[in-house]
């Protein structure tokens, strides 16, 4: 018998991730461009590694912190 454990997702796609982060597709792309978020293009889709978003969103806090 398969063990069918739940496993965690590791990457986003562009809608997965501005349903997360909360933030508009625009401003997702305009971090993309800007290089403050790492992406990578796989045919036509556009994917964020989770551990690259939860960094993004590191930065940004410490950002408006200081």
């Amino acid at each position: 018998m398969v063990n069918m454990q739940k496993t965690e997702q590791r990457v986003l796609t562009i809608p997965e991730f501005v349903e997360r982060y909360r933030v508009s597709r625009t401003k997702a792309y305009e971090q993309i461009l800007a290089r403050r978020l790492r992406a990578t293009k796989l045919g036509r889709r556009t994917y964020i590694a989770v551990d690259d978003a939860e960094a993004w969103l590191t930065e940004l806090r410490q950002s408006q912190a200081a």
